[in-house]
């Protein structure tokens, strides 16, 4: 092929912009969803875990430190009996920044390994203990873990609806506008 040579790629139609929820919490909440629905797991465990460092911002109670992470999850879920606030914030860690399940300098876990079993694997536990081979290891279901923490997630956007403080910073929270934003992108579709 020379230089002078043009390549035509045919042309495709644009993805249809997804429909918006009704505010960008909802919004964060559905993609965890579909991401689950999709099986596109770390985007869904990653956004999970992230939920806590969300909603302390919305409170205002940024930037977020592990005290502030771990608050509002003891404070909002209250589900499980292995899988704790230290946990949560580990996984939030490793996940997040390192791409593995448990990170962070600062190990508060008493856990050795966290395991998510997707749906559809023979061996499904939930938020159970096992010792093998010298590690202690904490089992979670990736499916029924995202849909938990989004309900408590839930819970408290619905007892924080008349928050001064989160009704101030929601509309900061970086979601779809299918309409652009403000006098900078008008009539199309931008994340913001």
């Amino acid at each position: 092929m020379s230089d002078d040579t043009i390549v035509h790629f045919p042309r495709r139609a644009p993805p249809p912009v997804p429909a918006v929820a009704p505010n960008a919490l909802e919004q964060i909440f559905a993609e965890i969803e579909a991401a689950v629905n999709a099986g596109l797991f770390y985007a869904a465990l990653s956004i999970t875990v992230s939920i806590p460092d969300i909603c302390c911002t919305l409170e205002g109670k940024a930037p977020v430190n592990w005290e502030t992470y771990k608050a509002w999850f003891r404070e909002n879920v209250r589900r499980y009996q292995n899988f704790g606030a230290d946990e949560c914030w580990e996984m939030r860690c490793g996940v997040v920044h390192n791409a593995r399940l448990m990170g962070g300098k600062d190990k508060r876990s008493d856990f050795d390994r966290i395991l998510f079993t997707p749906p559809g694997s023979p061996f499904q536990l939930h938020d159970s203990v096992t010792e093998m081979h010298g590690e202690r290891i904490l089992y979670m279901a990736a499916v029924p873990f995202c849909h938990e923490i989004v309900a408590d997630a839930r819970a408290w956007a619905a007892r924080n609806a008349a928050n001064d403080a989160v009704l101030a910073n929601l509309p900061n929270v970086v979601r779809l506008r299918p309409n652009g934003y403000g006098q900078h992108i008008v009539g199309a579709p931008v994340i913001g």
